[in-house]
C-alpha cells in the first residue's frame, strides 16, 4: 500500500501525495501533466481490479486525507461526503438518523473507490448498486480543472448528464 516500504509494487511509484482538499488534488494534477508523470489514485486498498497497481510508474494519490462527511440532509436523502470516507464510516453518521448507506461490496471500502469501480453487493438487488447511488460528483481531470457534474436535485437538471459516465475510472481519466 502507499506509503509501505515494501511490497510489491511499492518501488514502482516515482512518490506518493497525500492531498487534504480538492484543490490540492487540482495542483497534483497540474504538476504530473506538465511532467507526463502518471497519477494513481488510491482509497483503502479494498479492491479485487486491481487497478491501483502502477504499470508505468508515476504518483499514487492517496485520499485517505479527504475523509469529512461534508453533510447529511435527511429530508433529501442526501449525504455529500469526500472520497476518503469509508462505508462503515458514513453509516455511522447516518446511524442517528434512521438512514443507512446500502452498497456493501463486503469490504470497508471508501465512498471514492466503491464510485470509481461501481460497486454493488449482497444488496444490490434490493437497493440498487453504488452508480444509482450517486447523484452528482466534483472531480478533478487530468489538466487540474474541476467540473461538477450536476445540481443535486435529480429531477431538475437541465442540460447533458455528465455524472454517469464520470463515474467509472475506466471510462474518463480524472481523480
Amino acid at each position: 500500500p502507499p506509503g509501505s516500504t515494501s511490497g510489491p509494487y511499492t518501488a514502482l511509484f516515482r512518490s506518493w501525495v497525500f492531498p487534504e482538499y480538492t484543490m490540492e488534488v487540482a495542483a497534483i494534477a497540474r504538476i504530473c501533466a506538465g511532467a507526463c508523470c502518471p497519477m494513481v489514485p488510491y482509497g483503502i486498498g479494498t479492491s479485487l481490479e486491481g487497478h491501483v497497481v502502477p504499470m508505468n510508474g508515476g504518483v499514487s494519490v492517496d485520499f485517505s486525507r479527504m475523509n469529512r462527511i461534508l453533510e447529511i440532509d435527511e429530508r433529501n436523502l442526501l449525504a455529500t461526503v469526500e472520497p476518503g470516507v469509508t462505508r462503515e464510516q458514513l453509516n455511522e453518521e447516518l446511524r442517528a438518523t434512521g438512514l443507512m448507506f446500502t452498497v456493501d461490496p463486503g469490504a470497508n471500502a471508501t465512498i471514492g473507490g466503491m464510485t470509481a469501480t461501481r460497486a454493488s453487493g449482497t444488496n444490490a438487488v434490493r437497493y440498487a448498486p453504488m452508480r444509482e447511488n450517486v447523484l452528482a460528483l466534483e472531480g478533478v481531470l487530468p489538466d487540474g480543472q474541476v467540473p461538477e457534474t450536476c445540481p443535486r436535485a435529480p429531477k431538475s437538471t437541465p442540460g447533458h448528464d455528465l455524472t454517469h459516465p464520470f463515474r467509472p475510472s475506466h471510462a474518463t481519466p480524472r481523480l
